[in-house]
């Protein structure tokens, strides 16, 4: 790891690669940007990956992974944090090492603390009046609710599959592109080290679409670059050590940097508030500011659903994110509206 501040570091993991590349491999469809400037973000040797090795694993592998890292809960991704805090994020063997001593059962309680029930943290995954409370609180689906409490009544099974997915993935798929996953971390540190030398939190929140004004000055950023986020993101902060670790697709720097077409972003953004969801999201965000759980509720769709609608949003400036505490709150920007009707009416006329 490269300290960039004394706050900021940055650095290479093969092991959140792993976890990213399994992730990918499920939800790529729903990770394709769908503004049609931001194709060409997307590699098509990725594509190419995800369609040959879809072909070449088994039906049991496949839904293994979508039990484990499908979008509506991506439960493999809940331990980024644990990952970083027992040090086993940069060789492999040390992360299989450090899962096979994690106990089952927080194995399982890290699956619930991945942000649905923001304001809740399940502790004892034995009590069935908890872990009902915790998940009719929550915005997961049905039947994803129906997974996570079966993994309450079978923690150790739960366990040696998911251990067994990570090293079967691992020595038949994932090890082959080692050297040129580690290649493109490599690169895009050097970019960002480059990005990041004057006004590193200027940097940080456009790439990360948070402001950073309220950022408490014990906050620790780690920075992970993924090939296989290519332009999507993790966040994932710990209120306890104030670490907030951002999993970053390497392509994303390059495109928050580049200043497309302006007809095209107009286009874009027209083609973003077409859906009825994102309307009616700026609409309750006209009245006040909310976090994510809280429009999922009023709403009444997922958490993912409306992470993916929020990510939309923020992309063409329609509303601003901004951290504070643990919690990301989204705000209406009425300036950028005006200026985005006024584009679309001048292309018009």
């Amino acid at each position: 790891m490269k300290m960039l501040t004394d706050k900021i570091q940055i650095g290479s993991s093969i092991v959140y690669e792993l976890l990213a590349s399994l992730f990918r491999l499920e939800c790529h469809e729903r990770l394709i940007p769908e503004e049609h400037q931001k194709f060409k973000y997307v590699p098509e040797e990725l594509n190419k990956w995800v369609l040959n090795t879809r072909a070449k694993i088994s039906e049991h592998i496949k839904q293994e992974i979508n039990i484990f890292f499908n979008y509506e809960s991506f439960l493999g991704m809940s331990l980024v944090q644990p990952i970083w805090e027992n040090s086993c994020y940069e060789n492999i063997d040390s992360f299989f090492d450090f899962l096979e001593q994690y106990p089952a059962k927080d194995l399982i309680k890290s699956f619930f603390n991945t942000g649905f029930v923001p304001d809740m943290r399940i502790e004892n995954i034995d009590d069935p009046i908890e872990v009902k409370n915790f998940l009719v609180s929550s915005s997961l689906p049905e039947v994803e609710k129906w997974k996570l409490t079966y993994f309450c009544s079978a923690p150790e099974e739960t366990k040696r599959r998911f251990i067994t997915l990570l090293k079967d993935f691992y020595n038949t798929i994932f090890e082959e592109n080692l050297d040129m996953v580690l290649k493109f971390q490599l690169k895009s540190i050097s970019y960002m080290e480059e990005n990041l030398r004057n006004k590193p939190y200027e940097v940080l929140s456009k790439l990360m679409q948070l402001n950073f004004e309220g950022t408490n000055d014990k906050d620790k950023i780690i920075l992970i670059p993924s090939y296989y986020y290519n332009i999507a993101s993790l966040t994932s902060y710990s209120e306890e050590n104030q670490r907030l670790i951002y999993v970053y697709g390497i392509a994303q720097p390059e495109l928050e940097n580049t200043d497309d077409i302006a007809a095209e972003k107009v286009l874009a953004a027209i083609k973003v508030l077409s859906d009825e969801n994102r309307v009616k999201t700026v609409g309750i965000l006209n009245s006040s500011p909310c976090y994510g759980y809280e429009l999922s509720q009023k709403l009444g769709i997922s958490s993912s659903t409306i992470s993916h609608h929020l990510s939309l949003l923020s992309d063409i400036g329609v509303i601003v994110p901004m951290r504070e505490e643990n919690k990301v709150y989204y705000q209406v920007n009425k300036d950028n509206i005006r200026k985005l009707l006024k584009k679309f009416e001048n292309m018009l006329t």
